[in-house]
C-alpha cells in the first residue's frame, strides 16, 4: 500500500491510503475534486471578505464627507449621526443587459439573464435605522468604494427586502438587487423553491408593477420584453 499526500498553502488535507491493486485512479480523482472544492471555497470567502473590508474602511471617508451643508442630502438627520454609523446587511447587485433581454423567450429560464455586476451596496445605519449607503465595486480585480449617499434608493431597497423577508421567512442575506438600467427598473430578488422571484421597488403602471408586490421573474421579463425590443438604447 502507498500513500498520496497533498499540501496546499494554508490548508491541510488528510492523507489517503491507496491500494496498488486498482483503486488508485478513483482515489486520485476524489482527492483532486476535494482540492478544487476547497480552493473554490477559499476564493469565495476571499471575495466576500475584500468588499466588506473596503466598506468598513469607507466609514472613515464618510465622516470626512458629511458636513453641515450636505448631511440631509446624504440621508442623515444631523451631522453628528455619522459618528455612530455602522454597516448594515449588504445587497449584491445583479444586472440585466438590454441586448440579452431583447433575446429573452417567454417561459425560458430567467436566471440566465442575471449577470453578477461585481457591485455591492452597503447600508449605513444609525441605531439600526438605514440612513445612507456606500457602493463597493470590483474594478480591475480590486474592490473600491465608488459612490456615497443614495439614501432614497437604499431605504427603499432595505424596506422592501425586510418586508419580503418577513413575509417569506427567508433570511435577509438571501436577498439581492436586480437592475435593468436601460429601462430604469430596480427589483429586490430572491428564490423560492428554485424559482426566481422579483419585487418592484416602485409602482410602474406601464408594466402593471406594484411596489412591494412580488412576481415570478419570468412574468416580469415577459412584461418588459416589448419595451426592451423597442428601446433605442438610451436611459429611460
Amino acid at each position: 500500500m502507498s500513500v498520496v499526500q497533498a499540501t496546499l498553502i494554508g490548508m491541510t488535507i488528510t492523507t489517503l491510503p491507496i491500494n496498488k491493486g486498482g483503486d488508485t485512479m478513483h482515489l486520485l480523482i476524489t482527492l483532486l475534486f476535494t482540492v478544487l472544492v476547497m480552493i473554490a471555497q477559499a476564493n469565495a470567502q476571499s471575495d466576500n471578505t475584500e468588499p466588506q473590508k473596503v466598506a468598513s474602511e469607507s466609514i472613515v471617508t464618510l465622516r470626512k464627507l458629511v458636513n453641515e451643508q450636505n448631511y440631509k442630502a446624504m440621508g442623515f438627520e444631523s451631522p453628528d449621526e455619522v459618528s455612530t454609523v455602522a454597516l448594515g446587511e449588504p445587497i449584491r447587485v445583479f444586472l440585466v443587459r438590454l441586448d440579452q433581454l431583447r433575446e429573452y423567450q417567454p417561459g425560458s429560464d430567467p436566471n440566465k439573464l442575471l449577470i453578477d455586476g461585481d457591485k455591492i451596496i452597503y447600508p449605513f445605519t444609525v441605531k439600526e435605522q438605514v440612513r445612507s449607503s456606500v457602493v463597493v465595486e470590483k474594478i480591475n480585480e480590486a474592490w473600491n468604494a465608488t459612490n456615497f449617499g443614495g439614501p432614497h434608493l437604499i431605504k427603499i431597497l432595505a424596506n422592501i427586502r425586510k418586508n419580503t423577508s418577513d413575509s417569506t421567512g427567508l433570511p435577509i442575506s438571501s436577498y439581492f438587487a436586480v437592475q435593468v438600467a436601460a429601462l430604469n427598473l430596480y427589483f429586490v430578488g430572491h428564490r423560492t423553491d428554485n424559482e426566481l422571484m422579483l419585487t418592484p421597488l416602485l409602482d410602474d403602471p406601464g408594466f402593471e408593477f406594484k411596489a412591494g408586490r412580488t412576481m415570478p421573474a419570468k412574468d416580469v421579463f415577459s412584461a418588459i420584453l416589448p419595451s426592451a425590443r423597442e428601446h433605442n438604447g438610451l436611459p429611460r
